[in-house]
C-alpha cells in the first residue's frame, strides 16, 4: 500500500501515528509520574548558563 495503489502516503501515515501515540504516552507518564522526572527538590542540577559554556561548545 504504497504510492502505487490509490497514491496513499503509507510511511507518512505511521509516522504520524507514532508521534501521536508517543506524545500520548508521554503525557500520560508526565501527569501520572512527573515528580519521578521532574524533581525540584535536587539541588545539583545545572544552570543553563553553565550547560551552554561546558556541554555545548
Amino acid at each position: 500500500m504504497g504510492k502505487d495503489r490509490f497514491n496513499f502516503n503509507f510511511p507518512l501515515l505511521v509516522s504520524a501515528i507514532h508521534a501521536l501515540l508517543q506524545s500520548i504516552v508521554t503525557t500520560l507518564m508526565m501527569s501520572l509520574g512527573g515528580d519521578r522526572w521532574n524533581n525540584s527538590k535536587q539541588q545539583n542540577a545545572i544552570s543553563t548558563s553553565a550547560y551552554l559554556l561546558k556541554v555545548v561548545s
